[in-house]
């Protein structure tokens, strides 16, 4: 195996298995409102009504900027850190690292989807919500390296 005990070997295959369920969904809904809202703009289903709004174009820029600086930085600032001394500990940082940059990349994805709809720009829109599962594929959480660390812990 893993060379973790049968106990631990355990919590982490329901650990990921929660992970791996939770993060699908959450890039599928991406992925599912990325193709309607495209149908809805390129079919002509539903006309913008932000074209002559200032600005639209750049906020959705700058969300995509936020989004791809801060994505990678929350996952480490906010995972299991050399202090946390039990199972329980790493696993829950662990997992709301994960649901925290997830969360923050399908916000984006929405956001820029909604406004790409509003204002027309369904090319912007769909290119930025597009780095945004790309970001959920990148943060995807790998098991190495949390098997690493309960390793190194002795309860």
């Amino acid at each position: 195996m893993s060379g973790l005990d049968r106990g631990r070997e355990e919590v982490l295959r329901k650990h990921f298995q929660m992970l791996t369920l939770f993060c699908f969904a959450i890039m599928s809904g991406v992925v599912i409102f990325g193709i309607v809202a495209g149908y809805l703009h390129y079919t002509g289903m539903l006309q913008p009504t932000l074209a002559e709004v200032p600005f639209v174009r750049e906020a959705m820029v700058v969300a995509g900027i936020l989004m791809v600086l801060s994505v990678p930085r929350l996952g480490k600032v906010m995972g299991p850190g050399p202090t946390d001394r039990s199972v329980e500990a790493v696993l829950g940082k662990h997992k709301t690292s994960v649901i925290v940059t997830f969360a923050l990349s399908e916000g984006v994805a929405f956001l820029v989807l909604v406004l790409g709809l509003l204002s027309g720009d369904m090319t912007l829109g769909l290119s930025i919500a597009a780095l945004a599962v790309l970001a959920m594929v990148i943060r995807w959480p790998k098991r190495t390296s949390l098997e690493d660390r309960l390793r190194r812990i002795r309860d």
